[in-house]
């Protein structure tokens, strides 16, 4: 509930007033956890995604955000003074200034972390093998101003990389840019995640834009950024 009831009452005043305001064009950002489980295929935006059921791990934020989705439809095409809404689904996002808090953290920036801590062994839920779309945030800001200006009327767009990663690749990856070679270690026991979620991006190259940064080059930057950053996460490596 502390995700769900704020976030639909932000989503309906902000909406609501924004229309209120004759304002012109709404972007809201919602999610890929509106999207079914297709396993391996790529979730693309002409999917309807209330003919199917929600991933149960993704029930309470999903639900929120196809419920905004369903209002910016109904504010772009049902009202006699309509306000234009644009959806943008993003990849998950990663980069500077993001959460490195492991109670908080999602895989990409505890990855990170590991690393940059000089963990050995590394250790990583499950075998590692699960596949998600990472995108770098100046990517993603980049293409939330590109979609700003240039969709005129209602529409859906990913914003995300367009090829799915998985942890291995990611804890790989940072390890090459590390020069480390500490071991990943497996563990037995996950929370139920779904083992893919690709996202297409084809929609929106097809209108001008795609991300400029690869996954390595996001990771990169990434590390550099948290390794001159850690104290403002962790105050022991002042020492």
């Amino acid at each position: 509930l502390n995700i769900v009831t704020p976030n639909i009452e932000m989503n309906v005043n902000l909406l609501e007033q924004a229309w209120r305001n004759s304002v012109n064009k709404f972007v809201f950002i919602s999610s890929s956890t509106v999207y079914p489980d297709i396993g391996s295929k790529y979730c693309t935006e002409d999917i309807d995604v209330n003919a199917f059921g929600l991933v149960p791990v993704y029930k309470a934020v999903g639900g929120m955000k196809r419920y905004t989705e369903n209002l910016c439809e109904f504010f772009s095409n049902q009202l006699h003074n309509p306000m234009q809404c644009v959806i943008i689904r993003p990849g998950n996002a990663y980069g500077p200034w993001d959460k490195f808090d492991y109670e908080k953290c999602h895989v990409t920036p505890a990855s990170v972390r590991k690393v940059a801590d000089a963990l050995d062994p590394i250790p990583v839920w499950g075998d590692g093998s699960d596949m998600r779309d990472i995108i770098y945030i100046e990517d993603l800001i980049d293409g939330i101003v590109f979609v700003a200006e240039k969709i005129k009327s209602y529409d859906i767009l990913n914003i995300c990389h367009g090829d799915a990663v998985s942890v291995n690749d990611i804890l790989n990856m940072l390890k090459d840019i590390a020069n480390s070679t500490a071991e990943i270690q497996h563990g037995i026991n996950k929370a139920f995640m779904m083992t893919e979620r690709r996202l297409s991006n084809k929609k929106a190259e097809k209108l001008g834009w795609k991300p400029s940064y690869t996954v390595y080059q996001g990771l990169e930057k990434t590390l550099e950024w948290y390794i001159d950053n850690k104290f403002r996460f962790n105050p022991d490596s002042r020492l």
